[in-house]
């Protein structure tokens, strides 16, 4: 029993060692997410006092923990895939990105946080205007008629 066991290793030892000793290159990165947090998508129950004028933006729309959690989300992919793992540029390029939402406009909120977190202004030439810390990036949409491309199927049980 004990020679099988050493065999076993040293079967696994042979044959996974390429891999261990390859080098590790990103070739292709796709992130998906959803939104951030919302509010509500209507009142939970009658009378609960938390109406839609409760919530800054309204229903179904990202609140400021929100757009924190996906600002948070976009420094966690720097860290990784700038810092860590460099497969992206430290200043946003146009060929290298494309970010595409939903025409919600809570994903499409969403989607704009998280490019802050991922490319915050690090060059002043990037910065259109001196008083505001924010690179504008486009976030391509779907359009309203053509999100079918873009969510999963939802069965019935």
């Amino acid at each position: 029993m004990h020679s099988y066991l050493i065999n076993f290793i040293i079967f696994l030892f042979i044959h996974f060692l390429p891999l261990f000793l390859a080098k590790k290159e990103i070739a292709f990165l796709q992130c998906i997410w959803r939104h951030g947090d919302r509010g509500p998508s209507k009142l939970p129950y009658p009378g609960d006092p938390y109406d839609e004028s409760f919530w800054p933006r309204g229903w179904n729309q990202l609140t400021n923990l929100g757009m924190q959690q996906m600002n948070e989300l976009g420094q966690f992919l720097r860290q990784r895939y700038v810092e860590d793992w460099p497969f992206l540029s430290s200043s946003y390029d146009p060929d290298e990105v494309f970010v595409q939402s939903s025409d919600s406009k809570r994903a499409l909120v969403s989607a704009q946080a998280l490019l802050h977190g991922l490319y915050p202004v690090i060059d002043p030439d990037d910065q259109f205007d001196p008083n505001l810390n924010w690179l504008p990036i486009a976030v391509h949409s779907t359009g309203a008629n053509n999100e079918a491309r873009i969510f999963f199927i939802v069965f019935d049980h």
